[in-house]
């Protein structure tokens, strides 16, 4: 990894190395505490919250850049659950309830502390009781496993798209101090760019017949098309004429890849429809009751959906 950061330059490889070693300690902190320690400790706690009506905001500890916090975020939406977001520190993860170090986390009035996306996703699926048939599961673990590695790829391909990918930390002065901002960009870009080069494109190599050769973007519109193939068809959604959970996980996963230039390229194929649609959609669910949903902004180009079960 060190070899790559000094091939791209001295000044970044110098504050390349010293990002790598605390990734490197981020790496064992990560591991110390897992989302079951966690859930393990408050059982009692998480079935009355699953069994309760959520009438008070949530607590969302988010990097905007993570497609698994992008997975949440959708979801919420989708329940048209309250929540505000924190804005976590990348570098420092300063402000973190509790011993766990990834996010996303959840947290609840009542002190109710959810982590893991997986986990997250599954408890409020469960408690919404959302369906999930094999075919919605085999888009999700899609939507996971391929489709985020390849919007990671895609945000560090160069050293300057993993600079531009770390920059969102500037719209979240409130919650990310100046120092940490700086850091992010200096540090925490040039690991993103070796962590996309050396750990997950081999992943997609080895799994998914990803070449070094290939450009992440290509390889990315074209998985989308394989996504959208798969739709009922004349649908507008995977689930039909309403999104279902698979709908919903990819189009939240696919939120970070707005911190690249990729995202517009995206929306200008067919899969940009879907996204539109969808982000249309979530906008309708979040209207407070009551709402004339006609003043939404290209409302009218949903078409002829029926909105009774939204």
């Amino acid at each position: 990894m060190l070899r790559r950061l000094v091939s791209i330059g001295f000044p970044f490889a110098l504050a390349g190395g010293a990002g790598v070693v605390l990734y490197q300690r981020r790496l064992a902190s990560n591991s110390a505490c897992t989302p079951a320690d966690i859930h393990n400790r408050q059982p009692y706690a998480i079935a009355q919250f699953l069994k309760s009506e959520v009438t008070e905001p949530l607590k969302l500890y988010q990097f905007r850049a993570c497609p698994f916090c992008g997975r949440v975020k959708a979801l919420l939406n989708y329940l048209n659950l309250p929540y505000y977001i924190v804005e976590v520190d990348p570098m420092l993860k300063s402000g973190l309830p509790g011993d766990y170090s990834k996010v996303p986390q959840l947290l609840t009035a009542e002190g109710v502390h959810l982590v893991g996306s997986d986990e997250i996703v599954d408890m409020l699926s469960s408690m919404h009781k959302l369906p999930i048939t094999p075919d919605i599961q085999r888009w999700r673990d899609w939507a996971t496993m391929q489709l985020s590695r390849y919007i990671v790829l895609c945000c560090n391909r160069t050293m300057r798209d993993a600079v531009h990918a770390m920059s969102y930390v500037d719209n979240n002065p409130s919650d990310i101090p100046l120092y940490s901002r700086l850091m992010a960009k200096a540090l925490g870009a040039p690991v993103m760019y070796c962590v996309a080069h050396y750990k997950t494109l081999p992943i997609l190599a080895k799994d998914y017949g990803y070449q070094p050769t290939d450009q992440p973007y290509p390889a990315l519109a074209h998985s989308m098309a394989t996504w959208l193939a798969s739709f009922p068809k004349n649908s507008r959604f995977h689930g039909g004429q309403l999104p279902d959970l698979a709908d919903v996980e990819v189009y939240g996963v696919l939120e970070a890849l707005k911190c690249s230039p990729c995202h517009h390229q995206l929306l200008a194929t067919p899969a940009g429809v879907w996204m539109n649609d969808m982000r249309m959609l979530l906008e309708l669910k979040q209207a407070p009751a009551g709402s004339d949903i006609s003043r939404l902004p290209n409302i009218d180009k949903l078409g002829n959906f029926s909105f009774k079960n939204i």
